[in-house]
C-alpha cells in the first residue's frame, strides 16, 4: 500500500527543501501528502511542484493564505482526490485508494494560533462529519490533547485541551495507533505533541490495519506523520478437537503411536511435540 503523509516543513530551507522532500517521497513510497507551512509564493508553485511532484497532481490554499499554509499532492496511479472544501486552516477532500478501491474522507489541517480562528476551525470541521463513512484528519493542530503532551513551555491549562477534546467526543474521533517518537515538535527545551492523526470508527471497518509512524530525525522541527496501510497480523492457529475423531477405528492407535517416551526433562516441549504429531496424523 502507498503511504499517506502529513509534514510541517517550516524548518527546511529552499531550494534544498525541494530535493529533501522529493527523496523522502521516493524512499517511503508515499502516494498522498499534505505539506504544511511551506512558505512558497504563489508564482513559484508550478516550478517547485515540477521538482518535488513530477507527474503528480496537487491543490493548495495559497489564495487564502499568502504564506502557503497547506499544499496537498497525490500520485494519480495510487489515489484519486476530490477537493470538497478549503479554508485558511484545512483542506477537506474525498479520496479513493486505487489498490483497494476504498473511498474515504481526508482532511489536512494547519491550525492557526488565534483563539477565535481555532474555534472557527473546530466548528467548520464538525459540519463535515460524514455519515457512516471513514474519515481521517491529520496535520499540525497547534495544540495538545493531554497534559503529558508538552514538556517545558509553561503550565498546561484546561483551555489548552478543551476544544480539541470536545470535538473528538462530539464527532466520535480517536487517535490512530502510533509508533515512533512521542513528541512531534521541538523548540530549544520545549517538546510537544501537536501533530496528530485522528480517525473515526468507520475507518477501522474499511481498512484492515493502519498505523501512523512518527518519523525520527526529521529534517524539519516537526516530525513527518506517515500513515501506513499494513496487512492484518495473522492470528496464531489453535488446535481444535473434533468429537468424530474419537469414534474412528484408528483413533486409539494414533494416540498411543505418538505417545512420548517421557525421557526428556522439558515436559512442556515434549507435550507440544506430541500434540503436533497427533494433529498431523488426524488431519
Amino acid at each position: 500500500m502507498n503511504n499517506v503523509v502529513s509534514w510541517n516543513i517550516r524548518g527546511l530551507n529552499w531550494p534544498n527543501k525541494q530535493v529533501d522532500v522529493h527523496i523522502f517521497l521516493q524512499i517511503n513510497n508515499v502516494g498522498l501528502i499534505g505539506l504544511l507551512e511551506t512558505k512558497v509564493k504563489v508564482e513559484n508553485v508550478k516550478k517547485i511542484a515540477a521538482h518535488i511532484f513530477p507527474n503528480w497532481r496537487w491543490i493548495h490554499n495559497f489564495s487564502l493564505n499568502p504564506n502557503g499554509r497547506i499544499w496537498v499532492a497525490w500520485k494519480p496511479s495510487y489515489y484519486q482526490l476530490e477537493m470538497l472544501h478549503m479554508s485558511d486552516q484545512y483542506i477537506h477532500c474525498k479520496a479513493t485508494q486505487i489498490s483497494s478501491n476504498v473511498k474515504f474522507f481526508i482532511t489536512f489541517v494547519y491550525r492557526l494560533n488565534n483563539v477565535q480562528q481555532r474555534k472557527t476551525m473546530w466548528e467548520a470541521l464538525s459540519s463535515h462529519q460524514p455519515v457512516q463513512e471513514p474519515w481521517c484528519i491529520l496535520g499540525d493542530f497547534n495544540s495538545i490533547l493531554y497534559k503529558e503532551d508538552r514538556i517545558e513551555g509553561g503550565d498546561v491549562l484546561f483551555s489548552d485541551i478543551k476544544d480539541m477534546s470536545e470535538f473528538m467526543e462530539n464527532c466520535e474521533m480517536h487517535e490512530m495507533r502510533s509508533i515512533g517518537p512521542y513528541f512531534s515538535w521541538t523548540y530549544k527545551t520545549i517538546m510537544s505533541r501537536i501533530d496528530r492523526v485522528l480517525i473515526n470508527e468507520e475507518w477501522n471497518g474499511h481498512f484492515n490495519y493502519t498505523q501512523v509512524r512518527y518519523e525520527a530525525n526529521s529534517l524539519s522541527d516537526h516530525t513527518p506523520l506517515m500513515v501506513q496501510f499494513l496487512p492484518a497480523p495473522n492470528p496464531k492457529t489453535r488446535f481444535q478437537f473434533c468429537g468424530m475423531w474419537a469414534r474412528h477405528a484408528d483413533f486409539h492407535s494414533i494416540l498411543t503411536y505418538n505417545m512420548p517416551s517421557h525421557t526428556s526433562s522439558l515436559k512442556w516441549k515434549e507435550l507440544t511435540t506430541y500434540l503436533g504429531k497427533v494433529r498431523g496424523s488426524l488431519q
